[in-house]
């Protein structure tokens, strides 16, 4: 139990098939030292650059992930990415966090995890109009609703209104307002009795139409962004003058008239105001 980290790592791998690769970011966990690598024999090891969002030269699926403290961050691209993994928290002696893991056995990433179609070309974003945000047919996406905020700096929730349910499916779609930073953060809906339906935005089972950035940068992605704010802890965020896919979040619950709210955020000084685009049915 009192092992150092890099032998608690090996002995957990020492446990799974030997056909799982193991990935990490190096240090202070690195996979590619040798009390990991004598216990993990012959599971191929492979540690990426800490700055990396390349997550795809992790030989597999099958794989396993091994995330420090300061890693699990990442959680949540590598599920957007490849859902359904199996994640599990292992304690030091002490009880605090030592590492998480992040398996994935399927052979293959789901198709919803695929990178978006390609950004338009600019002859066709030329036509577009003030709303650059695209839907997956290269079809530019134009909101029924925009939401506007402040430079208050805080999380905010969007009154959107009545709306109905119909066969049991609920489906949004948001996008970034030209000229605006935009957060979505999670949808919302209260139905007439009280019960109310919280959906994550980060959540790759609901939400498609992008495989979501783990870091910032205008890459025509959103960023999955970890901030504590925000519900769960995670965000997805879209920066200004950076051309993304729209979002389609779709949800499932009873039939019948529910309050829609979505999670937001107002803006804050540095960044000025944030926008978004909003469309349902």
């Amino acid at each position: 139990h009192n092992g150092r980290p890099q032998a608690l790592i090996g002995r957990y791998l020492d446990a799974l098939p030997d056909d799982i690769s193991a990935c990490g970011f190096g240090a202070p966990y690195a996979v590619q030292v040798r009390e990991t690598a004598f216990q993990a024999w012959p599971r191929p090891l492979l540690d990426l650059p800490a700055d990396t969002s390349a997550y795809e030269h992790c030989p597999g699926p099958p794989f396993v992930w091994i995330l420090s403290p300061d890693d699990r961050y990442r959680l949540p691209a590598l599920q957007a990415r490849w859902p359904g993994g199996e994640v599990q928290e292992h304690p030091a002696a002490d009880g605090s966090l030592l590492f998480v893991s992040y398996l994935v056995t399927d052979a293959l990433p789901p198709a919803n995890s695929a990178t978006p179609p390609p950004v338009p070309d600019p002859d066709l974003l030329a036509d577009l109009g003030p709303f650059t945000a695209y839907l997956p047919d290269g079809s530019p996406f134009v909101p029924h609703y925009i939401f506007l905020g402040d430079v208050s700096g805080v999380p905010t929730e969007i009154e959107i209104g009545p709306v109905t349910v119909a066969n049991k499916v609920f489906t949004l779609r948001v996008a970034p307002v030209p000229e605006h930073d935009a957060v979505f953060d999670y949808a919302k809906l209260i139905a007439a009795d009280g019960t109310s339906y919280l959906f994550e935005a980060e959540d790759a089972t609901i939400t498609s139409g992008d495989a979501f950035a783990p870091r910032e940068g205008a890459d025509g992605h959103w960023w999955l962004q970890s901030y504590a704010p925000f519900s769960n802890g995670y965000g997805l965020v879209a920066q200004k003058r950076e051309i993304v896919p729209a979002l389609t979040t779709t949800m499932e619950l009873p039939d019948g008239v529910y309050t829609l709210f979505i999670g937001s955020f107002t803006g804050d000084p540095q960044n000025g105001v944030f926008g978004l685009g909003i469309d349902y049915q």
